[in-house]
């Protein structure tokens, strides 16, 4: 049996065949749509993913380069430091250097401001010699030359040693205390800081027995030494002229010569005469003028 489709019917046919392919192009075309969305969303987060990771590189890169910037920095500040310090050491250096200056420069400053008035006391001395003291032995009778001497010689009698010996009795030591009141005040009128005590003896010999005692070498050098008893014996008359004059500083100081005052003990022996001049006594005669102690006062290093 033959079945006769009318044309309706096959344009209907016709269109349903339409509809089914529009339907399954569309669908296609939905699918391909959705596959592309899903795709673009997949890089989409591929791409937010992978933003974070390119910013923490950058950040990353950027602090490591302030990182640099910074230990560059730091080493710019520490040579600044060891700058300072090494100014600093200098001028610690320079403030010792100008400290000592200043120091040695307040210290010539009171040297000179003391020599000014050193100077400006002496000024104020008496520019006339200091008088001569002599301890003579005998009587207190004036000599010609010391009649003309001026103020240039005192005179203290009874001040004698037994022949040959530099031991002072204790009626020499007794006279004492007038020689050193008057040396005292002469030494502060002419500010002098010297006493030179000499001994002069005539031309007598020091007898065998003695010379063979001599032991001033050994002895001489404590003559300063109150406590110092040693007795002293010269082998000539210059070594007397020593013993003699020593013997007497000792006994001076014993007998209250301030301290300040320094004593020097010299010997002439026989070889100047009372009237200060270099006359030496006939040998082996004995001679009492010659036989004496002559004190001088001076200031240090006077000429």
């Amino acid at each position: 049996m033959s079945i006769t489709r009318s044309p309706a019917s096959t344009l209907h046919l016709q269109m349903g065949q339409e509809v089914i392919y529009l339907l399954l192009v569309t669908s296609l075309i939905a699918n391909f749509v959705l596959a592309a969305l899903a795709l673009r969303s997949v890089k989409q987060s591929e791409v937010a993913a992978a933003r974070p990771y390119a910013e923490v590189v950058r950040e990353n890169r950027q602090l490591r380069q302030q990182q640099v910037l910074q230990e560059s920095q730091i080493k710019g500040l520490q040579a600044t430091v060891e700058q300072l310090k090494a100014e600093r050491d200098r001028l610690a250096n320079r403030n010792a250097t100008l400290e000592t200056a200043v120091k040695q420069a307040q210290f010539e400053q009171r040297q000179a401001e003391d020599k000014i008035k050193q100077l400006e006391a002496l000024k104020n001395l008496p520019q006339d010699q200091p008088p001569i003291i002599t301890l003579r032995e005998g009587d207190c009778k004036s000599t010609a030359e010391e009649r003309g001497a001026g103020n240039l010689h005192a005179t203290f009698c009874g001040f004698s040693f037994p022949p040959g010996s530099a031991d002072v009795s204790p009626e020499f030591v007794a006279r004492l205390p007038d020689v050193v009141r008057k040396l005292a005040a002469l030494s502060e009128r002419y500010g002098a800081q010297i006493v030179e005590v000499i001994g002069h003896t005539d031309g007598t010999s020091i007898r065998d027995t003695l010379r063979v005692k001599a032991n001033l070498d050994d002895t001489l050098g404590q003559y300063l030494d109150p406590t110092n008893t040693a007795p002293l014996f010269p082998f000539d008359n210059v070594g007397l002229g020593i013993s003699r004059a020593v013997s007497v500083a000792r006994a001076l100081r014993t007998s209250g010569l301030p301290t300040k005052l320094d004593i020097q003990p010299l010997s002439a022996a026989y070889l100047i005469a009372p009237n200060d001049r270099a006359e030496p006594a006939a040998r082996r005669l004995g001679d009492a003028s010659r036989r004496r102690i002559e004190i001088r006062i001076r200031r240090v290093n006077a000429n």
